[in-house]
């Protein structure tokens, strides 16, 4: 049994390293074939990397959006931010009524180091809030998303423990929390050393490892909404590295995604043993 096991694992990994045998992998494995690579691209629309943040940094809230033109498969001369888009984020009320929050242009200051469409007012995002983007070009198609914003992460009752370099804990079931990430925060910086995708409604038992100091460390847990957990999960996956890879979107109209996260903070010094 063990033999046949290790024979089908070579005849697979012979599939995948063989270029001739790509048809093959794309059927039984389900990604697409290599679609053909050409100069001409549907550039007219807008690729957007929009992420909404709970927290804020002097006096501005940290969420932001990253707008560009899409590139053509074989144009790489364009990966700056487009300087005349109106983004436009609006919260959606139960009733439909719509609060409107402008993102305007921000250039670098002494609190943020990039040029970004970033919040001019107060903007405090909560869980369960509805939120739609719009992001407008004169020349370019408009682009459009709506998201959920997720929940804080909540630890069961007694779970979290700490011990060496294992930090052990379980989270609480959401449904507004695709997936987690777990960074843990020393004075040598903040060092990422997990990523769990939730559970449908039940905990999520957690078991950490980490090489660095825990004593005196904080664990930071990252929350993701669906949205922009698909675009981490699949926007930069593939078998082939240098396989083209076509357009992927969470938007509702145009290229890119447009998330939220929420996280939550714990000094593990009270649990270390």
């Amino acid at each position: 049994m063990k033999k046949r096991m290790r024979r089908s694992i070579y005849a697979l990994m012979i599939m995948l390293f063989l270029p001739g045998c790509e048809k093959i992998v794309d059927y039984y494995i389900g990604f697409p074939q290599q679609p053909e690579i050409t100069v001409e691209a549907d550039t007219d629309q807008l690729n957007v990397f929009g992420v909404l943040r709970p927290d804020s940094i002097g006096g501005f809230n940290k969420s932001f959006v990253f707008v560009q033109r899409i590139w053509p498969a074989l144009d790489f001369s364009t990966f700056s931010i487009l300087p005349d888009v109106e983004v436009l984020i609006e919260s959606v009320g139960e009733d439909g009524t719509l609060t409107a929050f402008p993102f305007p242009l921000s250039p670098p200051d002494a609190n943020f180091k990039d040029t970004l469409y970033r919040p001019a007012t107060g903007f405090t995002p909560v869980p369960g809030q509805h939120f739609r983007i719009s992001c407008l070009h004169s020349e370019l198609k408009d682009a459009y998303g709506e998201l959920i914003f997720p929940a804080v992460p909540a630890l069961t009752e007694n779970s979290l423990s700490a011990a060496g370099g294992r930090i052990s804990l379980s989270l609480k079931a959401d449904s507004s929390i695709e997936m987690y990430d777990f960074y843990l925060k020393n004075n040598a910086g903040s060092h990422f050393i997990g990523r769990e995708l939730s559970l449908d409604n039940e905990d999520l038992p957690v078991i950490l490892y980490t090489n660095q100091p825990v004593e005196g460390a904080k664990l930071r847990i990252f929350a993701y909404e669906n949205r922009l957990a698909t675009y981490i999960g699949n926007s930069n996956t593939s078998l082939n590295f240098n396989k083209y890879r076509e357009g992927f979107s969470t938007l509702d109209s145009g290229y890119g995604v447009f998330g939220a996260l929420n996280f939550l903070d714990i000094d593990l010094g009270p649990v270390l043993k």
